[in-house]
């Protein structure tokens, strides 16, 4: 990613045309968008260390292997599912953000309210009756994978993964478009 960086930001004061000047400004700014998932990136990797610590603390003590590595290929694709639906969101997110600086802390109390809508505490089949409607949510197949993918509770619906990965693509492929034209007067306004 520094090299990414480094690599815009040399093309750009390098004397060019118009055309690559303005390539290397876009790969720049999106350099910077992907750099500052790196947090986010880095507090999952401190979570997983504590979910492998509670995994050997279970299997020490109690001699139950919460583990199912033979499925961790959902697990994978879940954490990219959820990577892309971040990243679209957050395409969508920050030019306005940079309008109005409100936006960052309505999105907290946003995606707070979202966690309880996603089962994250609670199984998908604690209500049959409305697991229609919860699947509406883009993050309840990426959640459900993991959950398999890792510890093996539960499993993977086609179902929600047709849905979530129609919405999750819908959104990376919208933000995309927007952040594209809306980026430029953006940075004006500001």
């Amino acid at each position: 990613m520094a090299a990414l960086h480094g690599y815009a930001q040399l093309v750009q004061n390098l004397d060019t045309d118009e055309r690559t000047k303005g390539a290397a400004e876009a790969l720049l700014q999106e350099v910077r968008n992907l750099s500052e998932m790196t947090t986010a990136f880095l507090n999952f990797a401190i979570h997983l260390g504590v979910l492998a610590i509670a995994i050997t603390y279970y299997r020490v003590t109690t001699g139950v292997l919460y583990w199912a590595p033979s499925h961790l290929g959902w697990a994978l694709l879940a954490v990219v599912q959820a990577t892309a639906l971040a990243l679209g969101i957050a395409l969508w997110t920050s030019v306005p953000a940079m309008q109005a600086r409100d936006i960052r802390f309505t999105i907290g109390y946003v995606l707070g309210f979202w966690l309880f809508l996603t089962p994250v505490l609670y199984p998908l089949n604690i209500a049959p009756k409305y697991a229609w409607l919860l699947a509406l949510n883009p993050m309840v197949a990426p959640v459900n994978a993991f959950k398999y993918g890792v510890l093996g509770i539960g499993g993977v619906s086609a179902t929600e993964w047709i849905i979530s990965g129609a919405t999750t693509l819908t959104t990376l492929i919208s933000g995309l478009w927007f952040f594209g034209r809306a980026e430029g007067d953006a940075a004006d306004k500001v």
